[in-house]
């Protein structure tokens, strides 16, 4: 696992300075300069005669606006057609666009039932995963969380990604509408346990998984279940999600209850950023004094030269999400 190697990189940047960008593997189709010769492009002809060589070069930039116009109207192919023509990198942004689109559109006519797709994306390029919901004002208020820049929790979700291990479990006590948990289960390795409040988000949350196809791997469970609190054993480890900071003592104190021996060996929460309304500094204290005492060591993540790494939490303090790591897990990294 390349994360707990990676400790100590000293030269880091938080990772909310990273620049907004699409989930999704990035072009290597660019704009060329102005007055640059391009490479002819191939434009079929009559039948059966040969395709005819067509240079496109300062009209480029006039065939990009034009593109740009006609996605915003809706006129989606067209616009592919003529930004790819341009060799416009936006062509690679629209076209996993319009595979999320296909996607959605194949589960709606399916399933008669709403989502919102998740900018991460499998290797056909259709979305990782869909997330769906009775609460209309709630799944819409996700979409645009989702799809209007970072996503939803990508601290935590980039983290489930390079930390889990087969044999490894996940679980979730404030999963919200779920993107974190499906994104676990949807991983390379590991199982998912995710604790809702009520039947309804557990209803929810189980449909998003048949939908996505991960239903064998995230088992969902209620608060008020009898074993809300009692972890199902693993080979592997534990990763937790606490939700807010001011969860993490009553949610410690409530595992340890039901069970002296259990296990943990990572421990996310959010200690947000001291520009939020919410922010609670009392709160974020007495979460990592809790961990601390239970031998956990925190990190976050951040930009360094190998790419997103873990490094301790105050060399990057801007950061949303603390990483609670106990020695076990950090071991597995070799660090």
């Amino acid at each position: 696992m390349r994360l707990p190697t990676q400790l100590l990189t000293p030269e880091v940047s938080p990772l909310e300075e990273i620049p907004v960008t699409s989930w999704s593997a990035p072009s290597s189709l660019r704009l060329g300069g102005a007055g640059e010769a391009s490479e002819p492009i191939a434009v079929a002809s009559a039948e059966g005669q040969p395709p005819v060589a067509r240079v496109y070069t300062a009209a480029d930039s006039d065939r990009v606006v034009i593109a740009t116009a006609l996605h915003a109207a809706g006129f989606t192919k067209s616009a592919m057609i003529l930004a790819r023509q341009a060799s416009d990198g936006k062509v690679a942004e629209w076209d996993a666009i319009a595979r999320a689109d296909a996607e959605l559109a194949r589960v709606i006519e399916a399933h008669g039932v709403a989502g919102v797709p998740s900018v991460q994306v499998r290797d056909d390029g259709t979305p990782r995963f869909i997330a769906t919901s009775t609460d209309a004002e709630g799944l819409l208020a996700a979409f645009r969380v989702e799809h209007g820049g970072d996503g939803v929790d990508s601290e935590l979700r980039l983290f489930l990604d390079e930390a889990l291990s087969a044999g490894d479990r996940y679980v979730d006590f404030a999963p919200n509408f779920g993107f974190a948990a499906l994104t676990a289960a949807t991983a390379d390795a590991g199982d998912v346990l995710a604790c809702v409040e009520t039947a309804d988000d557990a209803a929810a949350l189980r449909a998003s998984a048949r939908l996505t196809g991960c239903d064998t791997r995230l088992l969902v469970r209620t608060t008020d279940g009898p074993d809300a609190w009692t972890l199902p054993h693993t080979d592997g480890h534990v990763l937790l999600h606490a939700g807010a900071a001011a969860n993490v003592a009553p949610l410690m104190q409530a595992l340890r209850s039901a069970d002296r021996a259990v296990r943990l060996d990572a421990v996310a929460w959010r200690c947000g950023a001291t520009s939020d309304a919410d922010y609670d500094a009392e709160s974020m204290h007495v979460a990592a004094a809790v961990l601390s005492v239970l031998g956990f060591q925190h990190f976050a993540l951040a930009v360094g030269a190998s790419g997103v790494e873990l490094v301790p939490a105050d060399a990057a303090a801007s950061n949303t999400m603390i990483f609670s790591l106990s020695e076990a897990f950090l071991a597995r990294g070799g660090a």
